[in-house]
C-alpha cells in the first residue's frame, strides 16, 4: 500500500510518500485487502474517496487503486 499525503508547509502542500508493507498470518484475497484498505481510509478526518478501480501494477494485472483525500486526525 502506498499513501501520498500532502502536509502543510506554509501555505503550500508538500507531498509525502508513505509505503506500507504488511504481512498477514493467512493469505488474503485482493477483494479482502481492498475492503481492509477502505476501512483504514476512514480513520482520516473528512476523507473522500476520489476514485477507485482495477488497475495494473507493473506487469501484474491483479491490482486495485484507491485515490483518496483527507486530513490526518
Amino acid at each position: 500500500m502506498a499513501r501520498f499525503i500532502g502536509l502543510a508547509s506554509g501555505d503550500k502542500l508538500a507531498p509525502e510518500v508513505m509505503i506500507t508493507i504488511q504481512e498477514f498470518s493467512e493469505p488474503m484475497s485482493l477483494e479482502e485487502y481492498k475492503n481492509l484498505a477502505l476501512r483504514e481510509i476512514q480513520d482520516f478526518s473528512n476523507y473522500q474517496v476520489v476514485s477507485q478501480g482495477a488497475t495494473e501494477l507493473g506487469n501484474q494485472p491483479d491490482a486495485y487503486k484507491i485515490v483518496y483525500e483527507g486530513a490526518l486526525p
